[in-house]
């Protein structure tokens, strides 16, 4: 039998799962038409229900930036809840 803990047990998104919260924002800003699409680390952190995931969350940004992308704002230790970065839609090929 299982003890209350290991029932209960939450597992924290990895890397692809950020990534692909992030492709299934920018294919949503795609259908209703937007150019751009301004995504903050914080609400994708908390969205997923991440646990101490905020590094990955970042990088899960960072890496889909492409041409015509921007970081609007990023603490001076580089990665944190107030990261914000503005994607160009539609993507170039994912």
């Amino acid at each position: 039998m299982k003890s209350r803990t290991e029932a209960h047990s939450i597992v924290s998104p990895n890397m692809d799962d950020f990534t692909a919260a992030l492709k299934s924002r920018f294919k949503a800003a795609e259908k209703l038409g937007w150019s751009r699409l301004i995504i903050r680390s914080g609400p994708l952190h908390n969205d997923l229900g991440a646990v101490q995931r905020m590094r990955m969350c970042c990088n899960a940004m960072r890496q889909l930036m492409q041409a015509g992308d921007r970081i609007i704002e990023q603490p001076a230790k580089g990665d944190g809840a107030r990261v914000t970065i503005e994607y160009a839609i539609p993507r170039k090929v994912l």
